[in-house]
């Protein structure tokens, strides 16, 4: 039977090399999780590529609005796409939308009270003109919000 590699250890190897109470000193290389996958990452160039095309493209037809505030995006700052960016909807150009950066994050963390309040029904009209079922799913979801908070008192 092998011995812990430890000089002054009488113990029998455990894993590589080390008996079980030595094993701490094993060399271990950590193996980075890559962020994503090489299928991910070229998904993500060619939807990079694409984005910048949707945006010039919305650009020279007059229609580079952002979807929240309704004013003019000078600058391609992202898109927000309305059902996700999982599998085949990262490169569904039907459910993205031009977007400002300080609209699209202040619509991804607060209220849809305070999203009315501070872009107004017109936000509303905008998001029925693009999808009307997507504007009754999000005043759905936040009708059952209020009703859980009225229960939750």
């Amino acid at each position: 039977m092998k011995t812990c590699k430890k000089s002054d250890c009488t113990n029998p190897q455990f894993g590589g090399g080390y008996c079980k109470f030595h094993q701490y000193l094993r060399e271990k290389t950590k193996k980075r999780i890559p962020s994503r996958t090489k299928k991910r990452f070229n998904e993500e160039k060619e939807y990079h590529t694409e984005a910048l095309k949707f945006f010039s493209e919305k650009g020279v037809k007059q229609e580079n609005f952002c979807i929240f505030c309704g004013k003019k995006v000078k600058f391609f700052a992202g898109l927000h796409h309305w059902k996700g960016r999982k599998g085949v909807l990262l490169m569904d150009k039907r459910w993205w939308s031009v977007v400002h950066n300080e609209c699209h994050m202040f619509y991804h963390n607060s209220s849809v009270a305070n999203m009315t309040k501070r872009w107004g029904l017109s936000f509303w009209n905008r998001l029925e003109s693009f999808d009307k079922d997507l504007a009754d799913k999000i005043q759905n979801r936040a009708k059952k919000s209020s009703l859980q908070s009225k229960f939750d008192k």
